[in-house]
């Protein structure tokens, strides 16, 4: 069990912006989500924050911080990239990422005092991500409402991903808080592989974005590059039997044409998902003997 002077240094860790993203981090969360109330979620206590105060950081934010900050948390493609906001009546409304929409996200983190809203660990932006206390998946767009929203560490939102509060903590929870140090150690690994995937993503970009492109758009296509590989498996970027993940995963020659098609034309993204899926299929076919070899290089090539 991780000692209080341990999370006190991960706390330190965090306010200097250091430590993220580590298998010890994840421990430490664990260690006091098992402490959690299974009938309230949230642990900590909201400031009060002025509509002054929260245009005032606004004003202090650069263009590329604006718009991560319009872009976090949408529905989803499921629910066509909706994202909550208001109309000029003040009615909530699912729309494009706006402003307001902006600024009432920056205003909650601040209220939360920049802590994430289930453990009470220190929260910077960077790691924040927005959770919904009921899920979509129960609620759909009804559960982008003030009350139902939170920020929390991009682990725990994850982790947390479809399920209730109480299915979280009796999941995921439970299960980790018994992991040995070995299931650590394996936890801190995939973890510096997806790091190491994402930095491949962003040199790949810094290949192959045309020239005009600004640094911002270089790091929005390699955020593309890496999020695109995850889903067709170029490489592994998951362990198998993860939450809504097959596990399957296509070699180079395969994955890489999949990835640019869609650098090339975004709109095929479903179709080219759906693509990456049945050349999976075919290749698990092809090591059965069911097909002959080379048969889901041929069919992709018919396909692209």
């Amino acid at each position: 069990m991780l000692t209080t002077q341990v999370i006190d240094q991960l706390k330190a860790k965090r306010k200097r912006g250091t430590g993220i993203g580590s298998a010890t981090l994840k421990q430490a969360e664990i260690e006091l989500l098992k402490l959690a109330n299974p009938h309230q979620p949230v642990a900590i206590e909201f400031i009060h924050v002025a509509d002054e105060e929260v245009e005032a950081v606004w004003n202090q934010l650069t263009t590329t911080e604006r718009a991560r900050l319009r872009a976090k948390g949408s529905l989803g493609a499921q629910h066509k990239q909706s994202y909550m906001s208001w109309t000029a009546e003040g009615e909530l409304t699912h729309t494009k990422p706006t402003d307001e929409r902006a600024k009432w996200l920056l205003k909650r983190w601040m209220e939360q005092d920049g802590r994430c809203a289930y453990t009470g660990l220190p929260l910077s932006w960077t790691e924040a991500d927005l959770e919904h206390i009921q899920p979509l998946a129960q609620l759909g767009k009804l559960a982008e409402t003030p009350d139902n929203m939170v920020f929390t560490s991009i682990s725990i939102n994850q982790t947390k991903a479809d399920m209730s509060w109480e299915e979280f903590l009796n999941g995921p929870v439970a299960t980790r808080a018994s992991w040995t140090p070995a299931q650590w150690a394996e936890e801190q690994a995939a973890i510096e592989q997806q790091q190491q995937a994402k930095q491949k993503a962003q040199q790949l970009a810094c290949t192959t974005a045309p020239a005009d492109y600004t640094p911002e758009m270089v790091t929005s296509l390699g955020t593309k590059y890496y999020y695109l590989s995850r889903l067709i498996g170029l490489p592994v970027y998951y362990r198998a039997g993860s939450k809504g993940r097959s596990g399957h995963s296509l070699p180079k020659s395969l994955g890489l044409p999949i990835l640019l098609a869609w650098v090339a034309n975004p709109s095929r993204h479903d179709e080219l998902v759906s693509l990456s899926e049945d050349i999976c299929q075919l290749k698990t076919m092809e090591a059965a003997g069911e097909i002959e070899p080379g048969s889901a290089q041929e069919y992709l090539q018919i396909s692209l």
